[in-house]
This record gives C-alpha cells, sequence and structure tokens, in this order.
C-alpha cells in the first residue's frame, strides 16, 4: 500500500514537471491596488470598491481551471480592469480612448489589450455557468 502511494505521487510530480512552487495572482493584485489607490484622488477611491470588486473576481475565478492558462500578473490586472469596467471609472493620467498608453502597462508590459479582453471574458464566463447538480 505505501509503495503504491510512492508511485502515485512521483507519477503526479512526474506530470507536474516537478514544479511545485505556485505563484499566486494576489500578491500581483494587492500591490497593483495600492499603486492605483495613488493615482486616484482619495474621496474618488473611497467611492467606488474597486477593491473588493477586484478580489471577488480573482477569488471567483479560481472556480475555473481557465485561471491556469494566463499569467498571475495578466489575471491580477484583468480582475482590476474589469472592476474598472463595471464601475465605469477611468484611470487618471492614461489617455486609453485615444489609443494611448493603457494604465496596466506599467505594471505589466507584455499584455496586449486583446488577451486581456480574453482573460476578461473568461473571468465572466463563471457567473453563467451552472452549478453542479448534487
Amino acid at each position: 500500500m505505501r509503495d503504491a502511494i510512492v508511485q502515485a505521487e512521483l507519477l503526479i510530480m512526474r506530470m507536474l514537471k516537478f514544479e511545485v512552487t505556485v505563484v499566486h495572482p494576489h500578491r500581483y493584485l494587492l500591490h497593483y491596488l495600492k499603486s492605483l489607490e495613488g493615482w486616484f484622488p482619495q474621496e474618488e477611491w473611497d467611492k467606488v470598491p474597486l477593491v473588493k470588486a477586484s478580489f471577488a473576481f480573482l477569488q471567483d475565478f479560481h472556480f475555473d481551471a481557465a485561471i491556469l492558462d494566463y499569467t498571475p500578473q495578466h489575471t491580477a490586472v484583468a480582475c482590476i480592469n474589469l472592476a474598472l469596467q463595471c464601475y465605469g471609472v477611468q484611470v487618471p493620467y492614461t489617455d486609453e480612448a485615444d489609443g494611448g498608453v493603457a494604465w496596466y502597462s506599467v505594471f505589466v508590459e507584455d499584455l496586449q489589450k486583446d488577451k486581456l479582453w480574453e482573460i476578461m471574458e473568461k473571468i465572466m464566463e463563471v457567473y453563467e455557468k451552472e452549478p453542479d447538480a448534487k
């Protein structure tokens, strides 16, 4: 019995390519939100619950295996951007509407707009899924 468990563990480790350290997007989300807080006037930051919404989106996205398809940095930016879109908030000091630099380019240089929207769509798909009937 003990040998079977060891063999199963070894098989799982091989499947994971011995990569068992995981970087979660929560650390990036917290860092990005703390940085963004300095960009907003305090009254506006306090008025809109961007932090709560961003963390709620991230928490809910963990119910879908698609979260593993994206880097933690991209996932964190997508959660924040989805919260910004939901509340209709424009990040100060950016000119995204005019085709300028996106606010998230400060945090993640390799994220393209279409990839960002793809991740946001995956997050929204979590809410469209039917709960498992037991």
